[in-house]
């Protein structure tokens, strides 16, 4: 997304039959306002898309916008145009998307070709360790690939006794797959300060891409995008901040027309939320080292979207929760399993069957190293049921709110998990391998053993 937060910019527009007015763009995420100066007295009509060309000669296109007031009142704005309106007639204009770059963009048109964008976990996601490094050889082997550059500049260069050379491997995609998006991939994005006189620079970004088989309106592409992010936030363990979006649009010549995206209210984590930053050895499935498996169960799992949206979206509303636990997450959890279509779980009035039959996929594939999972599931739903219909309880959770905790974790552990595992996750591989507690799943595998004793301790004999 542009890096434009509080940016305020002037420009002449066009809006609804087709009205011209000079106005003000204050760029601010859910703040951000256009405030229009129309030459009469504006009736009120739909607006969908307002176009403009900003006086430093940008195009801008505002997508899905709405009205949010209008009136009269004197106004000062730049030179660039008349310097005073005497209670002028004003409208403000609230978008969800704004593009910027060298052409327009209307909300009907089927011309997204590729959709780019950034996320902030994204090189734990994928961590491309040997993308970057430095040539540890000896000095006189560097002192000997620095001579071959003498010859190709035809000048000496003078070294000292211990040189160092770094480089980047010229791989810029990381992983590349067919769904039913379209080709997904990650790449590797360079920002490379040539070297000079100020020493060298490269501070790398990763970018997530989706290529689509045919052309998308901005809704499409932006459905498209949520799609894959809730996959993503499960391989991350929590909800990503969007950034760096970019709309390429296909025309008549090879190399498309990139747009800049401005997303008035992007996908985004609560900096409160406690989130544990995902280290790259407790993901579920490493995007680099392990692209092939990656690809794969990311494909499957888009196979299976249409039948698992409504759910998934429940699952990334509990998560965007971060640390923090209140009886709407446990609830919102264990609704997570109510709204399964009939081929993921029987349809059935009782939950606890539901849940245990996705419980019973993790167990089919790692036995009973979560031992007595079901006795867990049980208790986890007797919570629910006690929260939302008031039924008899056999645990005072006022005296142990650390089971609700646990409880809360269990059902989305194994909602995840067993979402995963249905795409071809290998969860025996990352049972091995995941060393830690960066990521919920490691957090609930760590911690199981503890608080099963304490469940039952506390179960009524």
């Amino acid at each position: 997304m542009i890096d434009y937060i509080k940016l305020s910019k002037t420009g002449n527009f066009k809006f609804g039959n087709s009205l011209n007015a000079v106005g003000e763009l204050y760029l601010n995420l859910e703040n951000t306002k256009l405030t229009l100066y129309p030459d009469k007295s504006y009736s009120h009509q739909n607006i969908s898309d307002v176009t403009g060309v900003l006086h430093d000669g940008k195009k801008v296109s505002l997508i899905d916008c709405f009205t949010q007031g209008s009136g009269t009142k004197s106004i000062l704005m730049d030179d660039a145009v008349p310097p005073k309106y005497e209670n002028h007639h004003f409208i403000d204009i609230f978008s969800k998307y704004m593009t910027f770059g060298n052409r327009h963009i209307c909300s009907s048109e089927k011309v997204i070709h590729e959709v780019s964008f950034s996320i902030d976990d994204a090189h734990n996601i994928f961590y491309d360790f040997d993308a970057y490094g430095e040539i540890r050889s000896s000095a006189q082997d560097k002192k000997d690939i620095i001579k071959k550059e003498e010859e190709r500049l035809g000048r000496k260069i003078e070294l000292g006794n211990e040189p160092w050379i770094f480089y980047y491997t010229g791989k810029y995609e990381i992983f590349n797959v067919n769904t039913k998006l379209g080709v997904i991939s990650a790449t590797h994005n360079p920002n490379i300060k040539f070297p000079g006189v100020h020493g060298i620079s490269i501070i790398d970004s990763i970018k997530l891409n989706i290529r689509f088989e045919t052309q998308k309106t901005i809704s499409d592409a932006i459905d498209s995008i949520y799609d894959l992010l809730r996959f993503i936030e499960i391989i991350a363990g929590r909800k990503q901040n969007v950034s760096d979006l970019t709309f390429n649009l296909s025309n008549d010549e090879e190399k498309p027309v990139p747009l800049s995206v401005y997303w008035c209210i992007p996908p985004k984590r609560n900096d409160d939320n406690g989130s544990y930053i995902p280290h790259p050895s407790d993901i579920p499935i490493e995007g680099a080292t392990d692209s092939e498996a990656f690809g794969a169960v990311l494909s499957n799992w888009l196979n299976n979207n249409e039948d698992m949206r409504n759910a998934r979206a429940r699952y990334s509303n509990v998560i965007s929760k971060g640390k923090r636990y209140d009886i709407d997450r446990l609830v919102g959890a264990a609704n997570m399993f109510d709204i399964l279509i009939k081929s993921k779980s029987p349809r059935e009035k009782n939950l606890e069957t539901k849940i245990n039959i996705r419980a019973k996929l993790i167990k089919d594939k790692v036995g009973n190293y979560f031992e007595d999972l079901d006795l867990v599931v049980e208790h986890a739903v007797k919570c629910r049921k006690y929260y939302v219909h008031g039924t008899k309880t056999e645990i005072d959770y006022n005296k142990n709110p650390d089971m609700t905790l646990f409880f809360t974790d269990a059902l989305e552990f194994i909602f995840a998990a067993s979402d995963l595992i249905e795409s071809g996750w290998n969860m025996g591989k990352w049972i091995k391998e995941a060393r830690s507690s960066g990521h919920p799943f490691g957090m609930f595998r760590f911690n199981y053993s503890f608080n099963l004793e304490k469940l039952k301790k506390i179960i009524p004999k």
